[in-house]
């Protein structure tokens, strides 16, 4: 878990992201970052991760679209519903 008092700066920075990546040991590239905000969409990109959007927010499609978000979906299981398709390495647990 990283935090803002684990990062100088907080979203839209990208330092939040940067920091989840270094202790995963993932690089940047392979990570992707899913959010309801603005600010989460540009905090990813502004990493270099992917950015992926769902409307659990105040916030609209277009804004999250505006933002840098590459996907959205209407909540997270939705998402979830699709993660096998999106992400072919990726094990769903039936828990």
């Amino acid at each position: 878990m990283v935090t803002g008092e684990d990062v100088k700066a907080t979203k839209p920075a990208p330092d939040i992201v940067r920091v989840a990546a270094e202790r995963l040991n993932v690089q940047i590239e392979r990570c992707v970052h899913v959010g309801d905000t603005p600010y989460d969409a540009m905090a990813a990109t502004a990493a270099g991760a992917k950015s992926w959007g769902v409307l659990t927010g105040s916030h609209s499609e277009a804004t999250l679209r505006a933002a840098g978000a590459e996907r959205i979906w209407a909540d997270v299981s939705a998402l979830y519903a699709d993660l096998d398709k999106l992400l072919p390495w990726a094990q769903k647990s039936n828990a």
